[in-house]
């Protein structure tokens, strides 16, 4: 198997740094321009902050999507499937392989959604996503 071939090695450990740095920032834009969306509100608007900091976090997560692709499964969509698979195992009991697939909507909904301020349900899937990840 493919998977976390290349995450070997001193090379290894920066890349991996790299990988988790990129979605935890990701995820800290997509909180501040949440915020920028209730706490921060000027006359029933968000500050001019909030959506580029919001569209930034969507981009900086498929980055992070581009490099765990690269540095965990070696470009092998097959491997990446598989461990996310088993990864939806550990937490619903189910080893599920169209959970990756959930994770692809979820990047596209997240940049979508910085075109449109008011959705509760996205609201829901991001929490969801996030106690799954």
């Amino acid at each position: 198997m493919r998977a976390c071939a290349s995450a070997d090695g001193r090379g290894g450990r920066y890349h991996l740094s790299v990988l988790f740095v990129t979605i935890w920032v990701a995820l800290a834009l997509l909180v501040v321009a949440a915020a920028g969306k209730g706490p921060f509100l000027i006359d029933d608007r968000p500050p001019w902050w909030a959506r580029p900091a919001w569209l930034a976090g969507a981009l900086l997560a498929i980055v992070h999507s581009v490099i765990a692709f690269a540095v965990r499964y070696g470009w092998d969509h097959e491997a990446a499937v598989r461990v996310t698979a088993m990864r939806a195992a550990e937490i619903y009991g189910v080893a599920w392989s169209g959970s990756l697939y959930v994770n692809y909507v979820f990047l596209a909904l997240w940049l979508l959604a910085g075109w449109s301020w008011r959705h509760w349900a996205w609201r829901l899937f991001v929490l969801t996503m996030l106690v799954c990840s």
